[in-house]
């Protein structure tokens, strides 16, 4: 990537985006990040709602580890951009545009290397700063409940890695368990999100 677009993708200067705005597509780090999972990791809105509108495709675009810009900005908590994401493709879904039906399902429940889904990353990182991960929590559920979540590659799902997390995941969990239809509540070596809460000693929890 260029040194300058990726300065400014880190730095939220859209002024020097805008100079690079015809190239935005073929712009990838050495992990294959675009600007749109820089920004997104450094929580730069503005950054991210005007690459949105002239490089859409970047919301699609998978880095080295199958990682979308969603799954970057769930697992760094970053709620506003999140909904800039999640209206930005209902936007393009709803006005017809090419290739776009369908795609917010797609990136909600697309998994990385690992089969982690956005959802994943959220609930795994929920005990650094709970309330930012529980609005980004609410904000996947609430736009696809149907969803069950599955087993990532070390056969965990988002509800067994928040239980995990002890009273740091618990509003995670009432959450996933009051707005997800379906869900999957299998962890590794055969034990569940209950043996997980179990073991936190948490009777309020549990």
């Amino acid at each position: 990537m260029n040194p300058s677009l990726y300065r400014s993708a880190m730095e939220g200067n859209v002024d020097v985006l805008r100079q690079h705005t015809d190239v935005l597509d073929g712009e990838l780090t050495s992990n294959r990040n675009n600007v749109l999972h820089v920004a997104s990791q450094f929580g730069h809105l503005k950054y991210v709602q005007d690459v949105l509108e002239v490089c859409p495709s970047l919301l699609r675009q998978p880095n080295i580890k199958g990682e979308t810009p969603l799954h970057m900005a769930f697992r760094e908590g970053q709620s506003e951009i999140l909904k800039a994401m999640i209206v930005h493709a209902k936007r393009l879904e709803e006005e017809l545009e090419s290739g776009w039906r369908g795609a917010l399902e797609e990136i909600l429940r697309a998994t990385n290397v690992d089969g982690d889904t956005a959802l994943h990353m959220a609930a795994r990182n929920c005990h650094l700063e709970e309330v930012e991960y529980l609005e980004v929590v609410k904000l996947l559920t609430n736009e696809d409940p149907a969803f069950d979540h599955p087993l990532n590659n070390v056969h965990e799902t988002p509800l067994y890695l928040a239980a995990e997390r002890g009273n740091k995941g618990v509003a995670i969990v009432d959450t996933l368990l009051k707005t997800c239809r379906s869900l999957t509540c299998s962890g590794p070596g055969g034990r569940t999100a209950l043996h997980a809460a179990t073991l936190k000693d948490s009777t309020e929890f549990t």
